[in-house]
């Protein structure tokens, strides 16, 4: 009696995940020990337009559809071996391969396999589910095409950006400057032929001459912010010179500048890197507005003492680092969704191909470092 009881529950058991199969909406197969297909239910049928017959009996790699693999040659290899894999071990796990649909259209599925197991916790074949993740792939692949066309009109927008601020700060040399600088020399005129004359007016005169140098320096100091000329001129090197000269003088903050080529690196084609010319005018920008930022946000945030910043090429890489010992970030608040100013920072990188990492530690200050391969500088001189 109790023999037929047990026997009875495992009938309704069986009875019980047949019907959970049957009625599924994933793919569902039986396996074997030899990783021969058992059971297919009519999911499998029905989405993958084969009779269940031709499946049963098969490996994975024996299965075919028109004389062709459901999941190809190569993959049908990878969905074997994962499987006997599982029913060797026991332990669970999945694979993603590509089947076809009634038309013929590619799908994606995720397969689960399990090990399947008799009364007695012995492995006595195992299951594979099929769930179609087409749409989760399809959606996924706007989603990263989406992300690259922001990315490229991130890019866009810089360039435009700087293109314009050239065009003004060269119209402000140009054209203001030349114009103030002519209402210096008639100003300079009246004090000469007033001299004496009028003290009144002569005062006057001097006084408009002095304010004069003065919107002269204010003109010089927002063109050379909008776009050093010596950035075009005379080079990267020259230009962070003078930013953290300007830096130090405006903050007080003690600096620390040094700069390595040749003797660090051993790669005769860096020697010159930082001399006007010999680096594309893109990656000039880029390291002089990301370095620029950085000195920002120092200012801003840090509350520091010191900073140094290093440049060097190096290994057959270029790099800069800027390390202060301000306040540093704080853990949870390291890189906010709004620092407009990293997120800038972080795509010029991208862009370039390069790397920008941030350090640091809560009251231990803050370490920012970029790096470029020289070869990916070569390939961008190269496509100009």
């Amino acid at each position: 009696m109790a023999l037929a009881a047990q026997l009875s529950a495992r009938l309704r058991a069986e009875a019980a995940l047949q019907s959970v199969m049957e009625n599924s909406p994933d793919n569902i197969i039986r396996y074997d020990l030899d990783c021969r297909a058992i059971y297919a239910n009519r999911m499998m049928e029905k989405t993958l337009n084969i009779n269940i017959s031709d499946t049963i009996g098969k490996q994975p790699t024996e299965r075919l559809i028109n004389g062709v693999s459901v999941v190809g040659t190569e993959a049908a290899g990878n969905y074997q071996e994962k499987l006997q894999q599982v029913i060797d071990s026991g332990v669970p796990d999945n694979i993603e391969i590509i089947m076809l649909d009634l038309d013929g259209n590619p799908l994606n599925h995720l397969i689960q396999f399990v090990a399947e197991r008799d009364h007695d916790g012995k492995i006595i074949g195992a299951l594979a589910f099929g769930i179609d993740i087409t749409e989760r792939r399809r959606t996924e692949r706007e989603l990263l095409e989406s992300r690259q066309q922001l990315r490229e009109l991130s890019v866009h927008q810089q360039t435009l950006l700087e293109e314009e601020r050239t065009r003004i700060a060269r119209e402000l040399h140009d054209e203001l400057g030349q114009l103030l600088t002519g209402i210096k020399l008639d100003a300079m005129w009246l004090e000469r032929h007033l001299l004496g004359d009028r003290p009144n007016v002569t005062s006057k005169v001097t006084s408009m001459s002095q304010l004069i140098d003065v919107a002269l320096n204010a003109v010089h100091r927002v063109a050379t912010d909008l776009r050093p000329e010596m950035l075009d001129d005379l080079g990267l090197r020259a230009a962070i010179e003078w930013l953290t000269e300007e830096f130090a003088k405006r903050t007080g903050i003690d600096f620390n500048l040094e700069i390595y080529g040749q003797p660090q690196c051993g790669n005769n084609d860096c020697s010159c890197i930082w001399e006007v010319g010999n680096l594309n005018e893109e990656l000039t920008t880029a390291v002089y507005r990301i370095l620029q930022e950085c000195l920002t946000n120092v200012a801003r945030h840090a509350q520091a003492t010191h900073v140094q910043v290093l440049l060097q090429c190096q290994d057959g890489k270029f790099m800069f680092r800027v390390t202060d010992n301000g306040k540093g970030i704080h853990s949870d608040n390291s890189i906010k969704r709004k620092s407009y100013g990293i997120i800038g920072m972080r795509e010029r990188t991208r862009s370039l191909g390069a790397t920008l990492n941030f350090s640091s530690a809560e009251k231990n200050g803050t370490s920012v470092e970029f790096v470029m391969p020289i070869e990916l500088i070569k390939g961008m001189d190269e496509d100009l």
